[in-house]
């Protein structure tokens, strides 16, 4: 196929997702390691964005063990709680695929995304290629 088609479709793409979600954008990536990075880069430039001058920003990230988000961030395990003004995003995988199947359960993730909603934290859900 050419570039151009390959183009088309892409937009066609992104305005079903748009349509169907909550999402007004959409970014595509070639890897995991890449849709990673970029969804760090997106909140760090939403935390500048979205915090008063006199304050920092928040810097840092959450991921959760039994799950892998690219070479990026590799396993890292949950040992604090969120808090307000310190974590930029949490990234999760409603379904870890590493280590066998686990689903997350619906209360865990709405109570995740309220958590993270109550410190003006972004939720990262990542699913580029369970299996």
């Amino acid at each position: 196929m050419s570039a151009i088609i390959l183009a088309l479709m892409q937009v066609e793409l992104a305005k079903r997702l748009v349509a169907s979600s909550f999402a007004d954008r959409v970014f595509f990536a070639n890897s995991r390691t890449e849709a990673n990075e970029a969804a760090i880069r997106f909140a760090r430039k939403y935390q500048r964005h979205t915090t008063a001058n006199e304050k920092l920003p928040a810097t840092e990230f959450i991921a959760f063990s039994n799950c892998f988000h690219g070479r990026t961030l590799g396993t890292l395990a949950l040992t604090k709680l969120i808090k307000k003004g310190k974590i930029a995003a949490v990234f999760v995988e409603p379904i870890q695929g590493e280590g066998g199947i686990y689903s997350a359960t619906k209360e865990f993730l709405q109570s995740l995304r309220n958590t993270c909603d109550e410190a003006g934290t972004l939720l990262v859900f990542d699913e580029v290629s369970t299996s």
